[in-house]
Formats: C-alpha cells, structure tokens, sequence
C-alpha cells in the first residue's frame, strides 16, 4: 500500500490517504515515521460492505526502537470505521490489517491527519 501524504502547513501538518485489500495475514497498511508530529488521527473504513476485517497497531517510542502492540487485535465490520489517535509523539506507528475470515477478503481505506506542535 502507498499512503498519498501532503503537507497541510509549513509547520509539519501532514495528511495522508490510501487504501488496501487485505490478505490471510497481517500487512502494514500504514509505516508513518511521526516523530516531529505529536498530534496524530488515523481512521480506518472497510469499504468493501461485506467482510470483516482485523487489525493491530504496532509503535516505536524512537527510530529503530523496539515495536511494541498498543493496539490488540480488534475486528472492523464491515463498512465500519475506526478513528485511532494520538497525542504522544510515537517515532512511528505501524497499522496492519488482515481478513477476519480466511478467504474473504476486505478493502480498506486509511486517512490519517498529523498536526505539528506549532498548530
């Protein structure tokens, strides 16, 4: 998946967009090196309408620090969405995402907002 980012504000204000298909096992969807970024919104919707769909958010507290689960496993209904965010400044955050049910397959899309101190 490649997220579409653009700059909101000459201040580091990012957003980005994409989208992706799961698979039987997890994939990023989102690798966001966020460091300078402390205020962060990611929402997920299944646009498919008709599969559930799993994901887990993954976080570094610095670059090439140890990925620790802050968010288990948790299933998206179909045509459902999810807003995660985030006030502390993560290095990075990593979001994936799988089918709930082998074999049925769901879309994603993912849009996150990034707002930086000065905002």
């Amino acid at each position: 998946m490649a997220i579409t980012w653009k700059a909101l504000d000459d201040r580091g204000g990012v957003e980005g967009t994409g989208t992706q298909t799961t698979t039987n096992a997890y994939v990023a969807c989102l690798t966001w090196d966020c460091l300078h970024v402390p205020k962060k919104t990611i929402v997920l919707t299944e646009t498919g309408g008709s599969n559930d769909i799993k994901y887990k958010v993954l976080v570094r507290a610095r670059i090439g620090g140890q990925q620790v689960e802050d968010v288990q496993e948790t299933t998206l209904s179909a045509s459902g969405h999810a807003a995660i965010q985030y006030e502390y400044p993560w290095a990075e955050i990593e979001v994936q995402v799988k089918a709930a049910t082998g074999g049925s397959q769901g879309d994603l899309q993912i849009d996150c907002v990034g707002q930086s101190q000065a905002s």
